[in-house]
């Protein structure tokens, strides 16, 4: 009975640490996704207005004659803008921040699914404890 009393006190310990340390990581990726997500909002911001003067220049400059041949025009021109134009840079930047936030987003989730085992371990060792004690 002592040792298997000692063995919960051990865990117990253990899982203080545990409990601290799945605490801050959980508190780190809250920020870091919370940074991550801000950071994709303005860089996508940024880009839309620039898609969005490109877009105007050329569908002023258009010389199909109809909407549909001037949405292909548009279209064509936004690739290529993309690709190697005014767009490049700011489309580059949109696409790794977005990725950023997804990563972010999804060390969240891990982060909140570690803390919430650690917590329910540690719940059920208290709960162990109280039991013996009692």
């Amino acid at each position: 009975m002592i040792s298997e009393l000692q063995t919960v006190v051990n865990d117990a310990r253990n899982l203080s640490g545990a409990v601290y340390e799945a605490t801050n990581d959980l508190q780190l990726a809250i920020e870091a996704d919370a940074k991550a997500r801000r950071t994709a909002k303005e860089t996508r911001q940024a880009y839309e207005d620039a898609e969005a003067e490109v877009s105007a220049e050329v569908l002023f400059n258009a010389t199909g004659k109809n909407g549909e041949t001037r949405k292909a025009e548009l279209d064509a021109a936004l690739v290529k803008a993309r690709r190697e134009g005014a767009l490049a840079k700011l489309w580059a930047l949109k696409q790794a921040a977005d990725m950023q936030a997804e990563d972010a987003a999804m060390a969240l989730k891990q982060a909140e699914v570690q803390f919430s085992g650690t917590k329910h371990a540690a719940d059920l060792v208290g709960n162990i404890l109280r039991a013996i004690s009692a």
